[in-house]
């Protein structure tokens, strides 16, 4: 097979605008796929009523259906590098009209003008290397999203919200406080049994995320019999869409579209074009990115013990980062297992392996994570989540002060001027006086001012002159100075005498008790 066989075959697609049906059989890495391009008998009248779209021979369909070719699709992709900018399909409105409604599913889906404005921003040059990237993620994602969704009795195609709600970064925190995957509030995570606190966030946890969000929206489809009304609750809550049905009277998204929040109304549209841009990626010659994700085939192994990632790491011969990037939900690098059984997330090579050195990961320099009461000792590493988790998940609002970098604000707070600036969207590291930024952190920083100003003071103890000999406090003078001056004082006895709690905040005038001679 070589390259001009995979530039004809893609070429005929993209001129013609076939909705071609591939039908795909992976094996391992190597992948050999059997393409089918077979244009069901409805398309063609179809084709031939709409006015606006070119007419095509009906031999040349007869044809091409019962062609069979065999697609290397590792060689298929990368034939796509090579395609010149200038020679890149691109279709017209019509023929993305055709193939927008010929997409078909239980998500019911008709094209409009809103829905082509993001497709064209999804097939430019920015919005191909975007879709490219997640492509790529999705080779580990979608998986096992699509066995979760199918078992919760949810359409597979609802897994492009993934995409639009977290870009498909599985510790992503939104400026509202959204977290995971698919952006759970801290509340409906919680309602959805949802371990978060400060240890763990499951919000982050690809496999008990998407179960959580599969019965969410069961839940919602229950209420509203429709997906993309339930997409719109998802996002912007059952309240906003209830709202919005009692002020217009309509029961589908495009009749309530006027009344929904500007997010929301942005939202849908933005799901229909990555629902296209997936599946219509090989006639768009998009190819998922080389060498972004490094395990695609994962499993789970269950762990009931207090174990750290290193561990585990260390004995089976991974990387820590990689095992981390698999498991988010774990916080602080290590798994909590005492009253509770987690799951850990393994390449399925090591999930094998894991079992049969159970004892010896468990074992393996436990002192240096765990003390004897089963506390962990080892420090956190800058690779696992800095965003921390918040009781109400709305973060902290930060107002900049004299001196103040992002640098230093992201090192005080335990996170990293990216994050910052993605929280607050900002373009540069630039900031000012006085501006606001959102942070999320569960590094709590005080002041230097505010621990002086909280910082304990000396008691004021009862004048008691014939108990006691006083010493005035001069200008610069501190226990040890004055101890001096009096024989067989110390300074210590002076602290003590005297309940000084900060020694060092003497003032001048102050009355400080000497013990009398006996």
């Amino acid at each position: 097979m070589n390259f001009t066989k995979y530039v004809t075959v893609i070429g005929v697609v993209w001129a013609f605008s076939s909705c071609a049906i591939i039908q795909q059989k992976e094996k391992k890495e190597s992948v050999k796929v059997v393409k089918k391009v077979a244009l069901a008998d409805n398309i063609q009248p179809k084709l031939r009523e709409d006015t606006l779209t070119i007419a095509f021979e009906e031999s040349f369909y007869d044809d091409l259906a019962r062609s069979v070719v065999e697609v290397d699709l590792d060689e298929l992709y990368a034939s796509f590098e090579s395609i010149p900018d200038g020679d890149l399909p691109v279709f017209s409105k019509e023929e993305v009209e055709f193939q927008v409604n010929s997409m078909g599913g239980a998500v019911r889906i008709h094209y409009n003008d809103k829905i082509q404005s993001y497709i064209n921003r999804l097939t430019s040059k920015g919005g191909r290397k975007y879709v490219s990237k997640m492509l790529a993620l999705s080779q580990l994602y979608f998986p096992i999203m699509e066995r979760i969704l199918e078992e919760e009795g949810v359409p597979q195609e609802l897994k492009y919200a993934a995409v639009v709600e977290s870009a498909l970064i599985p510790n992503i925190i939104s400026r509202a406080g959204a977290v995971g995957l698919w952006q759970f509030m801290y509340r409906t995570g919680e309602h959805y049994r949802l371990e978060i606190n400060s240890k763990v966030d499951e919000r982050c946890d690809i496999f008990a995320s998407t179960r959580a969000s599969a019965k969410y929206m069961r839940a919602l489809y229950e209420t509203y019999g429709d997906w993309l009304m339930v997409l719109a609750a998802y996002n912007c809550g059952p309240g906003n869409v209830n709202k919005a049905i009692a002020r217009t009277g309509g029961h589908d998204f495009w009749s309530i579209y006027k009344a929904l929040p500007l997010e929301t109304r942005r939202h849908i549209p933005k799901y229909i074009a990555t629902y296209y841009a997936f599946h219509y990626h090989k006639d768009l010659m998009i190819a998922p990115m080389r060498d972004m994700v490094k395990y695609t085939d994962v499993k789970t192994v269950s762990v009931d013990k207090p174990i750290h990632l290193e561990q585990v790491a260390k004995v089976l011969n991974i990387e820590e980062k990689d095992l981390a990037a698999l498991n988010r939900n774990f916080l602080k690098g290590y798994i909590p297992a005492r009253r509770k059984t987690y799951q850990l997330v393994l390449p399925a090579q090591e999930a094998g392996l894991f079992s049969t050195y159970n004892e010896d990961i468990y074992a393996y320099n436990r002192g240096e994570y765990f003390s004897n009461g089963g506390k962990m000792i080892a420090q956190k590493k800058d690779f696992y989540p800095a965003y921390g988790t918040v009781g109400n998940g709305s973060g902290i609002t930060y107002k900049v002060r004299r001196g103040d970098e992002l640098g230093k604000i992201a090192k005080r707070y335990g996170t990293t001027v990216k994050n910052i600036r993605r929280w607050n969207r900002l373009r540069s590291n630039r900031v000012w006086i006085g501006q606001k930024l959102k942070l999320y952190s569960s590094k709590k920083y005080v002041p230097k001012t505010t621990l002086k100003r909280n910082s304990k003071k000396n008691v004021k103890l009862p004048y008691l002159p014939n108990k006691y000999v006083y010493h005035t406090v001069r200008k610069n003078e501190n226990c040890w100075s004055i101890s001096q001056k009096y024989e067989g004082v110390t300074q210590e006895k002076i602290v003590e005498l005297n309940q000084l709690s900060n020694p060092k905040a003497l003032r001048a005038g102050q009355k400080l008790r000497i013990k009398k001679k006996s």
